[in-house]
């Protein structure tokens, strides 16, 4: 099986000239005057300490051992391991062929009760991890090398991106096991013709899907909302009225960056949380120094942070409302569930890596 795992324009970017992109701007007013979004830093990962610091962009970060926390560089093929406040505590994974040790690490997962999985791609297995934070076993997996995925009631999980068999081309939605055997392939019409991978849209999707199957995802590259149930096409559609989107891709004049979605949420009163990447104001501060790579100078981005920003959206996608929207600067990469979320806030070395507590009140 092969799968092309659509990972985030912006983490294969190297990025020719850095400026302030345009700004898109979602064309509906706030229904609720007294709503508002609002986000806590909780937690601030440790950079520094006496091998090294963190990566300036983390491929993952996930809960540990009950209270504590780690963090995946997928360069580095190393899984970090820190205490309930972010400080620092060691390795729980090394790049290696050996037991413990990973090739080609990309995502991190719950896995039954209070364990985490570490899936490493390039060993084609998963380290799982008990609630002690005690390696318990490995495990042989037909291993989804994405850096996303959505935990699902029956114990398996989904994945969105394109992959390599025949019956799942051109489907957005992969459904996996709990022993990472794909299930079926899912989310667009049988006949669809699609002739090249970019045709097939690339949706973020929830951390968790409720045991009903139905969940709503966002198409991270133009402002969609699509609802979809397991197994089927997709069952309702919300084109937000967005003027001046352009997708993280588009190359502009002065190399200048667009929007992309990157996490969607729904609350348990039916409200969407929507998250959005947009261009920050100081993205020439950003990048560092130029250098040549295949022969074409380039710089690359030192403080995600200060690149782009993210903006929030409280969308009611019963009745078609922006109930609120709240920005915050940082660049806010994953969801954690239960209203927390991580990313990467300005200063330091290279950005500040967080967790944020979401808290929406009425």
């Amino acid at each position: 099986m092969s799968f092309s795992h659509t990972m985030p324009a912006m983490l294969l970017l190297a990025v020719a000239t850095a400026a302030a992109g345009a700004q898109p701007t979602l064309d509906l007013s706030p229904s609720c005057s007294t709503c508002r979004l609002r986000f806590e830093e909780v937690v601030a990962f440790q950079a520094d300490w006496g091998s090294g610091g963190l990566p300036t962009r983390p491929m993952a970060v996930h809960r540990f051992a009950r209270s504590h926390w780690i963090v995946l560089d997928a360069e580095a093929a190393t899984v970090y391991r820190f205490d309930e406040r972010g400080r620092y505590v060691g390795l729980i994974a090394r790049r290696g062929a050996g037991p413990t040790e990973m090739q080609s690490p990309t995502l991190l997962l719950d896995w039954g009760a209070d364990s985490v999985a570490v899936f490493d791609s390039g060993n084609a297995k998963a380290l799982i991890f008990g609630p002690s934070g005690r390696l318990e076993r490995e495990e042989r997996v037909d291993v989804v090398p994405t850096i996303r995925a959505s935990r699902l009631a029956s114990g398996g999980f989904l994945v969105a991106g394109m992959i390599g068999t025949h019956a799942g081309f051109g489907m957005p939605f992969h459904e996996y096991s709990r022993q990472g055997a794909l299930v079926r392939s899912f989310g667009s019409p049988a006949d669809a013709r699609v002739v090249r991978p970019s045709q097939v849209p690339t949706y973020r999707t929830p951390m968790r899907i409720a045991a009903s199957g139905t969940f709503w995802a966002v198409d991270a590259r133009s402002p969609v909302i699509r609802q979809f149930a397991l197994g089927n096409t997709q069952r309702s559609e919300w084109q937000l009225p967005m003027s001046g989107f352009e997708n993280f891709t588009t190359r502009r004049p002065g190399g200048a960056h667009g929007a992309e979605f990157f996490t969607i949420e729904e609350r348990s009163d039916g409200l969407l949380m929507v998250g959005m990447i947009l261009p920050d104001p100081r993205s020439l501060e950003a990048v560092g120094e130029a250098r040549i790579v295949d022969g074409h100078r380039v710089t690359v981005v030192d403080d995600w942070g200060r690149y782009v920003n993210t903006r929030f959206f409280v969308l009611d996608p019963a009745n078609r409302r922006l109930i609120a929207t709240a920005d915050e600067d940082a660049y806010v990469s994953g969801s954690l569930g239960d209203g927390m979320y991580w990313g990467i806030r300005p200063g330091g070395d290279g950005g500040r890596l967080v967790v944020l507590r979401a808290t929406f009140s009425r």
